[in-house]
């Protein structure tokens, strides 16, 4: 990552409650090691008008991304269900 820490990208869903699981996790594991690691989740576009609430009512503080592309981003990165998530290296 440009910022030379790892990255931890999710892909989830709003209406998912494995995902509002995870997220708890992550809260807790951005707190701990937030300066060796960047969190972003994409989640479907049809969720981007809920995400702003969402994320400032649950205190949440990793970024959230939705993508035009979103079906061939989820096709190549094999996104059959959510929670999904990969750890990136630092480059």
């Amino acid at each position: 990552s440009a910022s030379g820490k790892y990255t931890y990208i999710g892909f989830c869903s709003l209406n998912s409650l494995e995902c509002l699981q995870e997220f708890e996790y992550l809260k807790y594991f951005y707190h701990k090691h937030g300066k060796y690691l960047d969190i972003i989740v994409i989640i479907p576009e049809s969720e981007k008008d809920m995400i702003t609430g969402f994320a400032y009512e649950n205190s949440i503080p990793w970024k959230f991304w939705y993508s035009l592309s979103e079906k061939s981003m989820f096709r190549d990165y094999k996104i059959r269900g959510f929670p999904v998530f990969y750890l990136t290296d630092k480059e």
